[in-house]
This record gives C-alpha cells, structure tokens and sequence, in this order.
C-alpha cells in the first residue's frame, strides 16, 4: 500500500511539472505576443531589421516610442479633461510636434548612414 501512494504521489508530481511547463508555451500560443498585438514593438522590429540596429540603439529606440505614448496621453488625457471643443484642433498640432519630436530622437540615435536611409526613406512616404 505505501509503495503504491509513493508511485501515485510521484506520478502528480510529475504530470504537476508537465503541465507546469506546457501551460505558459499553450498560452503563448493562443494568445501569442507578437507584434500584431503591440504596433509599437511592430515598428521597433521593422526599423531593427530595416536599418539593422544595434542593442544600444534598439533600446533607445524602444525608450523613444515608449516617451511618445507617455506624451500622447498626456496631450489626450488634457484635451479631454480641459475643453471638448478645442480637441481636434489642438490635439492634432500636439501630436503633431509629439511625432516631431520623436523623430527627431530616432533620427539622433542612427548612425549616420542609417539616418540618410531613414530621411529617404521618410521622404518617399
């Protein structure tokens, strides 16, 4: 009998780790989080394959992005809380200058080959 709990006690712990290890990969895999999720990390990975990235700059750039949400917010969150009516008109020039701003920083952190594509590269949109 006792023999018997141990193996069934140990058969748990076993099937314990598997599922243990299989739920987060299962996860992934229904729920994956990849880029289609996060247009944000989309357009990182775009300009690190793009414009072939260092980690330093891959890490600037994700600090850039993450700055010019941080900002759109703000100039949201304003718009909303001070005056419907001056939403579109106002909102539109902010985000504007946020979006100048951050390419701006993204132009910084390029080396300058990768700046004079990236310039191109703008300019053919």
């Amino acid at each position: 009998m006792r023999r018997w709990l141990l193996l069934v006690a140990a058969g748990w712990f076993v099937a314990g780790i598997a599922i243990g290890l299989a739920v987060p990969r299962a996860i992934e895999l229904v729920f994956p989080a990849d880029s289609a999720l996060d247009p944000d990390e989309d357009y990182v990975r775009r300009m690190i394959e793009e414009y072939q990235l260092g980690s330093e700059q891959q890490e600037l750039l994700r600090a850039v992005r993450a700055a010019q949400v941080r900002e759109q917010r703000a100039i949201y969150e304003r718009a909303a809380r001070d005056d419907w009516e001056q939403l579109p008109r106002g909102m539109a020039s902010q985000l504007r200058m946020t979006n100048q701003r951050a390419e701006q920083r993204v132009e910084a952190l390029l080396t300058e080959a990768q700046r004079q594509r990236f310039l191109r590269d703008r300019a053919g949109k």
